[in-house]
């Protein structure tokens, strides 16, 4: 966003934030999508949609393009041919990797907890109900 003037970038992170939100809470729930980190939603999308409002906030006297209706569909092709592009090459990339490894643990190791199945250590007290009480080895470790 080197080529909008401060008050579009904050126009940016202000229309980004409730986007990237919206995402995260409604979409990727929606579609049970395995996103552990929010990845897509924020970085992606949030990135898409800069990318975008660049086309409509750039100011030439930033050193760049100046917004119009012509930079807007630039800015739209480009990010739009990269998110594809990004989705093929992925995808063809975990296909090929399928073909000589699992991508994915079984699904005996995903019931069990991938911490304890593949590491052979627990990342939660056993009486945590929500996640919250780690099973911390310093902490256990210092009070011995």
């Amino acid at each position: 966003a080197g080529f909008v003037s401060p008050w579009a970038a904050m126009v940016i992170g202000i229309l980004a934030a409730p986007w990237c939100y919206f995402l995260i809470e409604v979409v990727k729930n929606k579609f049970d999508l395995d996103d552990a980190l929010d990845v897509f939603a924020v970085h992606g999308m949030g990135g898409y949609l800069g990318t975008i409002l660049i086309g409509i906030l750039a100011d030439e006297r930033m050193g760049g393009p100046d917004a119009s209706g012509e930079q807007f569909w630039k800015q739209l092709w480009g990010a739009t041919f990269c998110a594809v592009y990004a989705f093929v090459v992925s995808f063809a990339l975990i296909k090929i990797i399928n073909l000589f490894m699992p991508v994915l643990p079984p699904q005996s190791a995903l019931s069990e907890g991938l911490d304890t199945s593949i590491h052979g250590e627990k990342a939660y007290k056993e009486n945590s109900q929500n996640g919250t009480e780690y099973a911390n080895p310093l902490k256990a470790a210092s009070a011995v």
